[in-house]
Formats: C-alpha cells, structure tokens, sequence
C-alpha cells in the first residue's frame, strides 16, 4: 500500500509540472516562472555594445551576438535602461464570427500579438519626436546604434495575454522581430530580421552557412519588411511613445471582438478558427492559399490559355524537383545586393530579388497577394503563383 501511495503520489506530481509549464488556457505563451534565465549581467552588458553595429561585422557573427542577446533575454535584463511596451498589443483587428453555433476569431493584423521593447537611444528618441504636441514635422534620423525587439506571440487576440506578469511570456512560437538602426551600412538604415527562439517547432539557425534548403535569409539589410515600413511617416518605424510603460496616453488599440473568449452564452467557444467559418470567400481563399513553386499549367482554370494571354505572361514549361536541385544556381542565401547607406549610386539600379520577393513572390509578406490567381475548385480554394521565382 505504501508503495502504490508513493506511485500515486509521484504521478499526481508528474501531471501537476506538466500543467505548471503553462499557467494559462487561453494563452499558452504564459509560463509557470519568469522568462530570465541566469546570467552575470555583465554579460548582458557587453552583448549590448556588440548588438549597436551589425554593419562592422559579417553577417553570421552578428547573427551569433545577437542570438546570444536575445536568447538570454537581454533586453529583458537591462530593463532598468531600456523601455518596453504598457502591455501586449494588437497589430490589427480581431473579428468573431458564429458558424454552426460555434464562436471563432480571425486575427487579421500585420503581426501577431506583440510586445516591444526598446533601446534607450530608442526610447528617448520616441519620446522627444513622436510625443502628441511635440510631434515634429521633419524629425532627425533615429540615432546609429537604437534597437526594437518585438516579441510576437501566439495566441489570440492579444487580451488573452494581458497577463500580471508579461516577463513570463515566452514568445518561442512566433519569436521576435528585430530593428537596429545603422545607416551607414543601408539606405533605409536599418538592419531587419526574424528571430525565432531554437525549438523544434521554429526551427532558426545563423543563416550562413545556409541549410540544404536554400532559403532567404532570415536576418540582413534591405529586408522584406521594408515593403511595409517604407509607408511609415519617416524614419520607416510605426513606434510611438504611447505604447510605451511609463509614458502619457493609452496604446494603440484595434477593434478586438473577444468577448465569446470568456463568455459563451451556453455557445461552445472556439478561439481558432476553422477554414469553414472565416468571415469572407476573399479572406478564404487567402486562409486555404497553396502556392506551390512547380504546377502543371493545364491545371489552371478551364479558360486557362485565354486567361494567360490576357495577363501576358509566357508559358514556360515546369520542372521536378530533381531537375530543380541539379540546376547550378547561385545560393539565394548569398546572392544579396542591397542599396547602401553611402548610396545610391548607378550600381545600385540592381538589387537582387529578395529585395523585391514581398510583392513579387506572389504575397510573400502575406499582406497582399499580386501576381496570383484564385482557382476555386469544389473542394477547395487555392491560388496559383505566377511569380518568376515561384516561391
């Protein structure tokens, strides 16, 4: 009897950590314990010089310092010098809607719920340009060296992790996007990229040199994200001061339909949504979108060869995979030319086609979707890429 009452007691153990892991339902971001791991905070403080300059050095060993910053949470550990967000926020709206009496949400945002955090030089910045009342028309460029981290998290919409404690969100799912400033080194000024937590599940690695698969850098200059911030009113950063701890104002806020999240009105609640109950057939077909890189073009809409022609586009013929793999082409990982900040200057009239991929790789940025064409079929909507890269 002793022996199974320590079994049942080691078992109830067992099932109450695996709970502890995450504290909350409707955000599994949240953990049982701070997101600080141990560390000198000299450190953290030396990292922090190193992070300022990600022109001086090759890609890849930026890449290592700032995995080693972020990784640590050291943007979290200076947190008596640097600044960060009131609270998680929402990127755009967050619509419910009732299908077959089940509640679902569809986040539509240019990003996934975040929480920003802030360089002083950042900060300060912010506070003196972007303030109501002190706005200035013709702000100074953000100075070298400022620095944004956005921690993205999964869940949905962002009340779900307006937690007591946002240092114990762990944002491994949907990771960080990071901004630092330097203009010598990029017409924008800016150094841009993705940085995703190591786990199995988002897989991030230093980007040279490159993986089996090829892929787009995650991290460099002349990023996608330019395709957005471009539109900003200078300086290419949407940031204000309102959202910010400690300053005057309340944080931008979209609309955020949650309420079935916390009340079901005897309706059973649903915080993903599924495909079948998107709000409309345009947002379907962009949840259902499958973009394969290779298609057959008989397979396109009955009208196909008209529909072609009109669009002027030349039919050339696909290629498997095999083909694909032997041909002899430059990495992509490699191949990046970017306007710099010196510039422009005539060489500078060619970039390479990941400056271009967010528009021209059929919706890369996943806010537009040009150079494709809805196929709807009976069992499904997809879309076809008609991009030159295909990707």
């Amino acid at each position: 009897m002793r022996h199974a009452s320590r079994l049942a007691v080691a078992a109830l153990t067992t099932l109450i950590l695996a709970t502890a892991a995450h504290v909350s339902v409707l955000c599994p971001d949240e953990q049982a314990t701070e997101q600080i791991p141990p560390k000198d905070p000299a450190y953290c403080a030396n990292l922090d010089a190193a992070m300022r300059h990600p022109g001086a050095v090759p890609l890849d060993q930026y890449e290592r310092t700032l995995d080693d910053f972020i990784s640590h949470y050291c943007h979290r550990r200076l947190a008596d010098h640097w600044a960060m967000d009131k609270t998680v926020r929402d990127a755009g709206p967050f619509v419910a809607t009732l299908a077959d009496g089940v509640w679902a949400g569809t986040e539509q945002g240019t990003h996934m719920p975040v929480l920003i955090w802030y360089s002083p030089e950042m900060a300060d910045w912010l506070e003196k340009y972007r303030t109501p009342g002190h706005t200035a028309p013709n702000p100074p460029p953000v100075p070298d060296g400022a620095i944004m981290v956005k921690e993205m998290y999964n869940s949905t919409p962002a009340s779900a992790c307006r937690v007591p404690d946002l240092l114990k969100l762990k944002p491994v799912g949907q990771g960080a996007a990071v901004t630092v400033r330097d203009s010598k080194a990029a017409k924008d000024g800016w150094f841009w990229g993705w940085y995703g937590w190591p786990a199995k599940e988002r897989a991030w690695h230093v980007d040279f040199p490159p993986v089996d698969s090829n892929p787009l850098s995650f991290m460099g200059f002349g990023q996608y994200c330019v395709n957005c911030h471009a539109s900003a009113r200078d300086n290419q950063t949407f940031a204000s001061p309102d959202n910010i701890k400690g300053q005057p104002g309340a944080y931008l806020a979209f609309l955020s339909q949650d309420f079935y999240q916390n009340q079901s009105f005897g309706i059973q609640a649903q915080v993903k949504a599924p495909e079948t109950a998107v709000p409309s057939e345009h947002l379907k077909i962009l949840a259902l979108s499958q973009m394969p890189p290779y298609f057959p073009l008989t397979s396109l809409l009955p009208s196909s060869a008209s529909y072609l022609a009109a669009l002027n586009l030349r039919q050339f013929q696909p290629i498997s995979k095999d083909e694909a793999n032997a041909l002899k082409m430059p990495s992509q990982t490699y191949d990046n030319v970017w306007v710099a900040g010196r510039g422009p200057r005539e060489a500078h009239a060619f970039v390479t086609s990941d400056q271009c991929v967010g528009c021209h790789s059929a919706g890369g940025t996943g806010l537009q979707f040009p150079m494709t064409a809805p196929n709807v079929t009976k069992d499904q909507s997809i879309m076809y890429n008609f991009s030159p890269y295909g990707a």
